[in-house]
């Protein structure tokens, strides 16, 4: 399957449209640690329905500095054991600072999805990036930092449910964003 143009990221837990916008805000790893959107081509293929690889080229992180001259690629592992648990494994890597071509951005993204019972969803992610030469604590060293989230909504009719969810971004070394 191919995609062309502009279209959500599938590398958060997290999306901007249903089924998984369980919340009005969006969580420090949904904010930070990966792109919501992206605009390029994205290639799926399916080896058997639990397992899948996603490659794509695009630009961008629709960030505020965004690097929109040079491209980023990204690549996924989906892998779904069993119908209530899907996890993948996604790398992004490319260029994402404006005006700058050389300093690359690198994020090793894990999501699990899990539908414990009837009317449950528990997600987790944790995120790992580094900028290379991106410390504004160090400059001229890289940032190293990393993101994660726990999510548990449960639906108690069609039209009510509730979400808890905690999330976490840690900067030790200042990363411009």
């Amino acid at each position: 399957d191919f995609t062309v143009g502009k279209f959500n990221s599938p590398v958060s837990f997290e999306k901007e449209d249903a089924p998984l916008l369980l919340q009005a805000s969006h969580s420090l790893a949904y904010q930070l640690a990966s792109p919501s959107k992206m605009v390029g081509l994205m290639m799926t293929y399916p080896f058997n329905e639990n397992l899948d690889v996603k490659g794509a080229v695009f630009n961008g992180w629709n960030q505020d500095g965004d690097n929109n001259n040079a491209k980023s690629l990204f690549f996924q592992i989906g892998y779904a054991p069993s119908t209530n648990l899907d996890m993948h494994l996604s790398f992004i890597w490319g260029p994402e600072e404006n005006n700058n071509e050389n300093d690359f951005r690198s994020t090793l993204d894990w999501v699990a999805i899990w539908l414990p019972v009837r009317n449950w969803i528990i997600g987790v992610e944790l995120a790992y990036g580094n900028d290379e030469q991106g410390s504004i604590r160090n400059p001229g060293t890289d940032a190293d930092w990393y993101s994660g989230q726990v999510t548990m909504h449960h639906d108690f009719i069609k039209w009510f449910g509730t979400t808890l969810r905690y999330s976490f971004f840690d900067d030790r070394e200042g990363r411009p964003d």
